[in-house]
């Protein structure tokens, strides 16, 4: 069963801790580093945390969630509209706009109507 919001909040915080620790571990270590140095080594650390919350956004959302047949949110197929039947579930790495890697387990959907099939039900 995916995390629920609540969940996942209670892990981000716990990650961005593991974080700041870190960071501040880091600064620790080169006491002459530039400033260019500083965010590189900020923005690396933030782009985990945000690869992280992506990833357990997308696992929560009540959109991927296709076992109620009749939901009103339930996926339809984004070529003719027909709601989507659950096909299994799948892995599938996909890459932020930063270019760090996701791994997103979610369901994989196929259309009745046309055969068609989306992963991750958008």
């Amino acid at each position: 069963m995916p995390p629920t919001l609540f969940e996942c909040a209670v892990q981000w915080r716990a990650v961005s801790e593991e974080m700041m620790v870190a960071m501040q571990e880091w600064r620790l270590q080169p006491p002459k580093a530039t400033l260019q140095e500083m965010e590189a080594a900020s923005d690396e650390r933030l782009a985990g945390l945000r690869g992280r919350r992506l990833q357990d956004m997308a696992r929560a959302s009540r959109v991927a969630d296709v076992s109620q047949p009749s939901s009103p949110e339930r996926p339809v197929c984004p070529h003719c509209g027909v709601a989507v039947e659950l096909r299994g579930v799948r892995e599938r790495q996909v890459m932020t706009h930063q270019g760090k890697p996701l791994r997103l387990r979610c369901r994989y959907v196929r259309c009745p109507a046309c055969q068609v099939g989306v992963f991750p039900p958008r």
